[in-house]
């Protein structure tokens, strides 16, 4: 099994990896490179024996989503008004502390202003954990243990291990194949989205969960803005592509909305960012959301995580329906869920295998066509501008993430502001942001605002790192520019001037003296 497997690779790799030592003999560095090969293909067969049973299901919904229904469309239009705005809090009274209450607060006004279901879950997921230890933000726990005899005994073996003392370490297999020794990237109490987001589909037909970490642009709030329904299916439309619906007479044909919906992000940030996810009430999304609950438990797992290794397979599966089982996913990226042979999570060299293969899959940023996973463009809608993802060297400066306006440039107004990575300065900033930028404050309800909508609430973050580099690097005589062509294409993509090798989405200079102003 995948947990069996990645839970020993985590022991061996963490506990008597490398550690940077593969530097200082080949055979050492072929030695752990020979190990990791040998795993990646375990796991990756390991997770394809686990998948036989899920992957019918999936198939089946699939190709049925294929046949576009006009009335469906309707039907999903006409229940808009029954969605729900989930966030989580867990335990409860953690929505009572100073940095969260505020921002809880402001969802539930945005909830009743726009006739939303506000739900504050704070259930824990259900598999009991009970905390032994940690190594950073890596959380040991007992899992459903069956008795409490047994908790202790983990207790104090894992007391040793992570003290140092390994003469037990063999005994870490037994708990860890079983399920009763868990490992993960953050406390495992934090991961009950995807059970909060099933149990509020049984009475809403869309449901949004937002961390609680983030801002609603006040303008959002005015009768005459799109809701977050509205903005985010307008900005994720998918226009169908396939030879069936699209022949030489004919225009392209809208299939109804998708069913489970991310922020589209690009190459070289994050992946997917677990502060925004939404799902319409379809057999589809469930299905979804139990392939993403099978993950959380995987060994050194982290939901938001989870859920892109999810959003990958069935893109796969999609994409073997359209192309007569031709095209897919192997689960190529799956190793890299775990840490490398040096026992350090390779989270970055995940996200770029994730980009690679969404691209492979769907298609390029900003123009992904799959009718299952709807991608927001963020161009369109910025549902999930997380500035600390963006602007690592930002120093708290709202200026430095592009929120404020500067020298002859504008300011990003994106639809839903992140602040995930800022702990509690999060407050303080957010009350800067919205004074400096709207005449109002977090605790306003509804915020005080203009006489009605005019802006939009896309950002051109992308372009902006682009431009950014270019600057930076405009020595034409120096790296990157003396690179062979295919290895600038990956650069210039990594920057994010072009969407994929064919130079789609390129950005121009026009848009670098626009964003840059004066300080370009």
């Amino acid at each position: 099994t995948v947990q069996g497997c990645g839970f020993q690779w985590y022991v061996l790799a963490t506990l008597f990896g490398s550690h940077g030592r593969e530097f200082e003999t080949v055979t050492l560095r072929d030695a752990w490179a020979e190990l990791h090969d040998t795993f990646a293909q375990l796991v990756q067969g390991a997770r394809y024996r686990e998948l036989k049973v899920a992957r019918r299901a999936i198939l089946k919904q699939i190709r049925q989503n294929s046949v576009s229904s006009a009335s469906r469309g309707k039907v999903e239009q006409a229940n808009l008004s029954r969605g729900a705005l989930l966030v989580h809090a867990h335990p409860l009274h953690w929505a009572d502390e100073p940095h969260v209450s505020p921002f809880l607060k402001h969802l539930k006004c945005y909830a009743d202003v726009r006739d939303l279901r506000f739900v504050l879950d704070s259930k824990a997921p259900p598999a009991r954990h009970v905390r032994l230890g940690s190594v950073a933000d890596h959380i040991w726990s007992a899992r459903d243990v069956p008795s409490t005899e047994e908790e202790f005994v983990l207790k104090e073996l894992v007391e040793d291990v992570l003290g140092g003392t390994f003469g037990r370490a063999g005994e870490l297999s037994t708990y860890g194949t079983a399920g009763h020794l868990a490992v993960n990237v953050h406390d495992p109490l934090t991961f009950s989205k995807a059970w909060g987001l099933e149990e509020v589909m049984n009475t809403s037909s869309f449901v949004i969960y937002l961390d609680a970490d983030v801002v609603i642009n006040p303008q959002a709030f005015l009768p005459s803005a799109p809701t977050l329904q509205e903005a985010i299916m307008s900005a994720s439309q998918h226009v169908s592509s396939s030879a069936a619906d699209t022949g030489p007479r004919s225009p392209p044909k809208r299939r109804s909305p998708q069913h489970i919906f991310i922020k589209d992000s690009w190459l070289g940030t994050e992946c997917v960012n677990g502060g925004f996810v939404a799902v319409r009430s379809t057999p589809l999304s469930r299905l979804i959301l139990q392939l993403w609950r099978q993950k959380m438990w995987w060994t050194a797992s982290l939901d938001q995580y989870a859920f892109a290794e999810t959003v990958l397979e069935v893109l796969g599966w999609e994409a073997q329906v359209h192309s007569g089982r031709t095209s897919g996913y192997n689960s190529s990226c799956l190793p890299r869920l775990f840490p490398g042979p040096h026992g350090l999570m390779p989270w970055q060299m995940y996200c770029d295998c994730w980009q690679f293969e969404v691209l492979r899959l769907a298609g390029p940023h900003r123009h992904r066509k799959s009718s299952v996973v709807g991608f927001v463009d963020p161009e369109a809608a910025d549902v999930n501008f997380v500035a600390n993802d963006l602007f690592h060297d930002h120093g708290f400066e709202l200026a430095n993430m592009w929120l404020l306006p500067g020298k002859g440039r504008p300011a990003f107004s994106p639809l839903i502001l992140h602040w995930a990575g800022t702990g509690d300065n999060r407050v303080w900033l957010t009350e800067e942001y919205l004074r400096k930028n709207f005449n109002t404050s977090l605790s306003s309800c509804p915020p005080s605002k203009p006489a009605r909508w005019t802006a939009g609430f896309g950002t051109r973050a992308r372009a902006l790192r682009c431009c950014l580099r270019l600057r930076e690097r405009d020595d034409r005589q120096r790296w990157p520019w003396t690179l062979p062509e295919n290895a600038l294409l990956k650069v210039l993509m990594w920057w994010g001037c072009i969407t994929h090798a064919g130079a789609a989405g390129r950005v121009t200079s026009e848009e670098c003296s626009a964003l840059l102003g004066t300080e370009r």
